[in-house]
């Protein structure tokens, strides 16, 4: 259900799309490798070494909970400032006050 990434993720990233080479969403962030726990245990920090669900899941869980969805599949390759500006198009900052 989740995949390594080593794309940096920074605070606030979680829930972001994981996109492959094509723009297709391969998974969304949702969290870091636990920087304190890898220094007690092997003396060393972890380099960007983050988590991603896989898109797979995601769809599992909106279909359980009759959300609806678009899907499409991109096959050819895009560069990545072209990826860059379409996902930008899609993507919004979500903030949780509590």
């Amino acid at each position: 259900t989740r995949f390594q990434i080593d794309a940096a993720i920074q605070p606030g990233n979680s829930g972001g799309p994981i996109l492959n080479k094509r723009g297709n969403v391969i998974g969304v962030a949702v969290s870091s490798a636990n920087i304190q726990a890898f220094l007690e245990q092997y003396g060393t920090i972890p380099q960007n070494m983050n988590f991603a669900i896989q898109s797979t899941t995601l769809m599992m869980m909106l279909i359980s909970n009759n959300i609806k969805y678009k899907s499409s599949v991109q096959k050819e390759l895009l560069s990545n400032s072209f990826i860059a500006k379409e996902a930008d198009k899609a993507v919004v900052y979500l903030q949780c006050i509590y």
